[in-house]
């Protein structure tokens, strides 16, 4: 039973048209929870995949991460707390006892309190605007990376796209579409000014930057409030709608909306006294070598995804696929791995997870989350599922169902975690039964697909911030 094989043959085989799966966290304690969002907040805010936390010690433990990302996750917690004592003070000077009692009795039920950051003296609206530019320049290059993301059927990138399309909306139409020009004008002004490198960005332009991503996500956040957001597009061209218009604009305001989610962390009386006041904030680090994976020869891969299916009884399945030759099991793996020995890394939430189960003997009491700044990938998913049928449960946000390999099984992880035999055979068991079913439904969609296309023709139809101030500083050239 060698699982990685399976995964590596997963990744030929598209998820076609499977929801992202959300995980049911049943936290008990409110904080708890509140803190599940912190983790995913600050994981996103630093552009690495995985932060953890336990008890009374908070340890922020993040896999395969350079000494840059180490020392600003460092001084990210740091500003936190020194925000955290600002807050404090400003409301003690501006006499919200009385609130701050209303807002402590509820605020185990309900969300942070909303900041009114006009209300704020101006030093204190100068050190939130400062936390802001800090998180927003560290997280240049991976807003660089969304906004230039190639979009196949244009040849061009997703942030062109975007403003070429916009430029055929009729702004007077409808709201959705007044909307979407108000983000393109931030958006092509982006593609024209932000580097790769925070090095390279002006400093006489950070304002702007500042300005621009908390404006794009208010933008966003309207848009989809809007019960009627996808029926306003009725009389968009269908070019339009095929765009993936939902994920670019969610990505492109996801650093905003985690940055103000720590503020309110901040900002939270409740929060703040538990977990900054009372609790000491440590960042770690775990290493996370290159392990590696031997792979089959280039005619075994065939015989492997048989062997998957006879056993899953859908022995006739792999026939038909045969049928083309780019279809044949291991194709296009043969390809993107001519070796015999591909080097892998542990995934980082299994590794985070079997150290912390690992550790658990010290009496650490971890809080059952893993917070990620993007959804893990399937093998990661099914991996923590079959760790929670030996009672060792941990959570994470959601999986976007695509495999990815390399993906090296934490065999010695679980070996170091002192995870008995028949506990880790149970594991490997229902892993790999998971993913062979997976892998079965999925070429079975395939193949129904392909017979489809044999015998119809398809259709090329596709199914608080600044919101009132003026965007004119934003315009740049357009594409003609």
């Amino acid at each position: 039973m060698d699982v990685e094989h399976l995964i590596a043959l997963l990744t030929e085989v598209d998820p076609q048209n499977e929801l992202p799966r959300r995980a049911k966290i049943p936290l008990e304690d409110p904080l708890h929870d509140r803190l599940r969002i912190v983790l995913d907040a600050i994981a996103s805010t630093s552009n690495k995949p995985v932060q953890h936390a336990c008890e009374n010690i908070i340890d922020f433990f993040q896999t395969g991460i350079n000494n840059k990302t180490l020392e600003h996750t460092r001084e990210l917690i740091s500003d936190l707390k020194a925000l955290g004592d600002d807050f404090t003070e400003y409301r003690q000077n501006v006499e919200q006892e009385t609130q701050i009692k209303s807002q402590e009795s509820e605020l185990s039920r309900a969300d942070s309190p909303e900041i009114d950051e006009s209300k704020f003296p101006s030093h204190l609206r100068q050190k939130v605007h400062d936390f802001r530019a800090k998180v927003f320049l560290f997280a240049l290059p991976k807003i660089h990376q969304r906004l230039h993301k190639r979009y196949k059927p244009t040849r061009s990138s997703r942030g062109f796209t975007f403003v070429d399309l916009t430029n055929e909306l009729d702004v007077d139409s409808n709201d959705s579409a007044k909307i979407l020009w108000d983000a393109s004008r931030i958006i092509n002004w982006m593609l024209y000014n932000l580097p790769k490198n925070s090095k390279l960005f002006p400093d006489d332009k950070t304002h702007l930057l500042v300005k621009g991503l908390r404006r794009l996500a208010g933008l966003v956040r309207r848009l989809f409030r809007m019960e009627t957001w996808l029926s306003d597009f009725a009389k968009i061209p269908s070019k339009i709608r095929r765009f993936p218009l939902e994920e670019f604009l969610k990505k492109l305001s996801s650093i905003s909306n985690n940055t103000d989610t720590l503020l309110k962390y901040a900002y939270s009386p409740r929060l703040y006294q538990k977990y900054i006041i009372n609790t000491n904030i440590e960042v770690a680090r775990l290493g996370n070598g290159q392990r590696e994976i031997q792979l089959p020869s280039h005619d075994q891969w065939p015989f492997i995804a048989e062997k998957i299916l006879v056993a899953q009884g859908a022995t006739s399945l792999l026939s038909d696929i045969s049928k083309d030759i780019q279809k044949i099991p291991g194709f296009r793996l043969q390809t993107s791995f001519p070796g015999n020995i591909v080097q892998g890394k542990i995934h980082c939430e299994c590794k985070l997870v079997l150290h912390l189960i690992e550790t658990s003997c010290l009496g650490l009491l971890a809080l059952p989350y893993i917070g990620v700044s993007k959804l893990s990938c399937l093998a990661c998913w099914e991996f923590l599922s079959s760790l929670c049928k030996i009672d060792h449960i941990f959570y994470v946000k959601g999986s976007h169902s695509k495999a990815y390999f390399p993906w090296k099984f934490p065999d010695v992880e679980m070996d170091n975690a002192r995870i008995r035999q028949e506990e880790r055979d149970q594991v490997l068991n229902s892993f790999y039964s998971s993913l062979a079913g997976t892998y079965k439904r999925r070429l079975e969609a395939e193949e129904r697909l392909r017979k489809m296309s044999d015998s119809t023709v398809g259709s090329d139809e596709g199914i608080n911030s600044d919101e009132d101030s003026s965007l004119d500083e934003f315009d740049m050239p357009r594409n003609p």
